[in-house]
């Protein structure tokens, strides 16, 4: 229970809410069966039936806007434990989302946070170095973690299978426990502080409160785009309008980075660039809040003229950075492309401008576009 939930509760004896999630509440994209279980403020999806390699296993998590699942807590590794050994009847190993590929030693989760909880085996991680670089959780080891290669090595396999994590919508009520008193009548009570939610109690005595519970601090937006947006873009759900420009959020057509430069120059515009910390917080909480959309977009820098030397695609210097752990990467021309990963708290990373063999190169992404005068 936190402290904002609390505080719009002040006129009831105690504070006991208790949200009522389901599957129900999680992404419609993925199958909402018995491999679907929703476990604190998170829904876990288990890829019991097929195996995959570490990267191939966390595309497929990220292609319905999750990732592979982060453990912070023995609460969680309980959790996971339990539901693949008792009920989903599953005894191998399982990929979780910790590797240390970047900096050998160092494991840090895929969305770049550092691994405070770790449940290793004994003699775990291995002493082969940079071949065991991925963490899977081993059932047959009471759930214990051991690192492994994180793809086949010549005839090897190295393929297992895995667990999606989504985050959660809000759930649309929140129950009292019974030992709560509400003295109120019909009425509505707002909290003194701005960013606490409305909350409208029903006639004495009632056990439910219906509620909106914001997750984080939000930059304002106007979303009355007509005057302030030219006329050739589309004036949708999708357009926001901050500061000084329009911002058209394409998450639903995927594209390669020049394709993507390429529809946003066809009405007027550019990808997006990002000069300060306000402009990265109004793309970010527009994306993961508002649209819930927890993939990577492109924005539009990159080093494609002279490697190492990042550059606006309008030609504005770069004055702010928002990298994640470990980039630019170190692979040089391999990844000249930026974009933002709303699933590692809108960190930037560095990757491939276009597809490379088997492996795609589309994004979502977002244009950019001058405001226009309003007629008056």
């Amino acid at each position: 229970m936190g402290l904002k939930e609390c505080l719009v509760l002040v006129l009831a004896s105690g504070c006991a809410l208790a949200a009522n999630y389901t599957i129900d509440d999680c992404p419609a994209s993925i199958p909402h069966d018995r491999h679907l279980q929703v476990f604190g403020d998170t829904c876990y999806s288990f890829m019991t039936s097929h195996r995959r390699e570490f990267d191939a296993a966390e595309r497929e998590c990220e292609s319905n806007l999750g990732h592979l699942v982060i453990i912070r807590d023995a609460a969680t590794q309980d959790f996971l434990y339990n539901a693949l050994r008792h009920d989903l009847r599953y005894n191998g190993v399982v990929w979780i989302g910790l590797s240390d590929k970047v900096n050998e030693g160092q494991f840090v989760w895929v969305d770049g946070s550092p691994a405070h909880y770790t449940h290793w085996a004994s003699g775990q991680p291995g002493i082969l170095g940079g071949l065991d670089d991925c963490v899977g959780m081993n059932i047959q080891q009471q759930g214990q973690w051991n690192d492994y290669q994180c793809e086949g090595f010549l005839f090897i396999s190295n393929s297992h299978v895995f667990v999606c994590e989504y985050p959660l919508g809000q759930p649309s009520t929140f129950a009292l426990s019974p030992s709560t008193v509400v003295t109120s009548t019909s009425q509505t009570q707002t909290t003194a502080a701005s960013d606490l939610p409305t909350t409208t109690l029903a006639p004495s005595s009632t056990t439910e409160i219906t509620t909106t519970i914001p997750t984080q601090t939000k930059v304002s937006t106007t979303h009355q785009t007509s005057n302030e947006c030219p006329n050739n873009i589309s004036h949708s759900q999708l357009l926001r309008y901050f500061g000084n420009s329009c911002y058209s959020f394409h998450i639903s057509n995927k594209r390669e980075f020049v394709e993507a430069e390429r529809e946003c120059e066809a009405n007027g515009g550019h990808l997006v660039s990002i000069s300060d910390i306000a402009t990265q917080s109004f793309v970010y909480n527009t994306l993961r809040d508002e649209l819930r959309y927890s993939g990577v977009v492109w924005i539009g820098l990159s080093d494609r003229a002279v490697e190492g030397h990042f550059q606006w695609i309008d030609g504005s210097p770069v004055r702010y950075v928002h990298w994640a752990s470990g980039h630019p990467s170190p692979l040089g021309g391999a990844e000249d492309c930026v974009g933002m990963n709303a699933n590692r708290q809108g960190l930037w990373e560095d990757r491939q401008c276009q597809a490379f063999g088997q492996t795609p190169a589309n994004n979502a992404f977002v244009c950019e576009y001058p405001a226009v005068q309003p007629a008056h």
